[in-house]
């Protein structure tokens, strides 16, 4: 029985952590993009929805030999970035085969990096530096 009780609170705790972190992170990057919105107020209204929309990123772009040229600039650091997202694999030595295993690896999501709280704040307090706002 009580075993049951300090299972619960153990759940409890665990769940009361895991918000904080989110209600955190959320609102460390409204206040990131408000603190933006505020530095340039006029460059939102200079830009029509045709250039914003070309600063979204292209969720479905096409895997070819351009595409990673234009991302990673050489074979090598496509082969190095790939594997620090998906681990090791056989990517092969000419284009025509590493561009086969990413089109694989497409399909597969990478494994998210889990950030601690504390990198998570140096991150939120390194933008905002780069925003030019003093902590």
């Amino acid at each position: 029985m009580v075993l049951n009780q300090l299972k619960q609170i153990r759940d409890e705790l665990k769940s009361s952590a895991n918000t904080y972190d989110n209600a955190f992170k959320n609102t460390a990057l409204i206040a990131a993009s408000e603190l933006a919105k505020q530095a340039n107020p006029d460059q939102s209204k200079i830009l029509g929805n045709e250039q914003q929309n070309k600063n979204k990123p292209n969720l479905n772009p096409v895997l070819d030999q351009e595409y990673f040229t234009a991302k990673y600039g050489s074979l090598k650091n496509a082969k190095a970035a790939y594997q620090s997202m998906y681990g090791k694999q056989k990517y092969g030595r000419s284009w025509a085969d590493f561009i086969a295993v990413a089109k694989k690896l497409a399909s597969v999501s990478p494994k998210p990096k889990t950030l601690t709280l504390e990198e998570r704040i140096t991150k939120i307090e390194n933008f905002l530096i780069s925003l030019g706002y003093q902590l």
